[in-house]
């Protein structure tokens, strides 16, 4: 949603004058907010199936947050590009759906071998998914590595999409 959200509201944007960046992160927000709904939903069938998580659950939330942040950074580099080049999303569905595969969702990390496993983990994504099934499912806290890969990862996205969102802002109304 992030990707096309200033091609999606250019008649808004040629027209007004207003900060660029109010349109990636409501379309954020608004992602996040649906992800919220469906885990309200989620909870609903854990409390039908008398699910009790640990208490790390208590964790969760931050991850979530974290999940967030990472989306603002890669929506604000994204949107960018999408303005100047229009075929980005197309290759950004690709990107998405080779992601899907290669973050263990389905399957656990621990069945591949060693060299595999390490390249896999370069996603920030796996570390994300891992931990929160960690946190939920088994009551287990991350490792400080992974928490501060994730962070300094997600960190370095934001401030760079951030960086370059502003870099472009001043040119997108013409681009439109």
């Amino acid at each position: 949603m992030g990707l096309s959200s200033l091609t999606d509201n250019a008649h808004i944007i040629q027209k007004i004058h207003l900060r660029k960046e109010i349109f990636v992160i409501s379309s954020c927000l608004t992602g996040f907010m649906m992800m919220l709904i469906e885990f309200t939903a989620f909870g609903i069938f854990l409390v039908a199936f008398s699910f009790v998580p640990p208490i790390t659950i208590l964790f969760f939330p931050l991850l979530l947050i974290e999940l967030f942040i990472l989306s603002v950074g890669i929506s604000l580099l994204l949107s960018i590009a999408n303005v100047y080049f229009r075929d980005i999303k197309f290759i950004w569905q690709v990107v998405l759906q080779a992601g899907f595969f290669l973050t263990p969702i389905i399957y656990a990390l621990d069945m591949f071998p060693s060299e595999i496993r390490n390249i896999l983990e370069l996603n920030p994504i796996s570390h994300i998914i891992t931990t929160s099934h960690d946190l939920v499912l088994y009551g287990n806290l991350p490792s400080v590595n992974s928490v501060l890969y994730v962070v300094i990862f997600t960190g370095s996205i934001f401030v760079l999409g951030y960086f370059i969102f502003k870099n472009k802002e001043s040119k997108i109304a013409e681009e439109l």
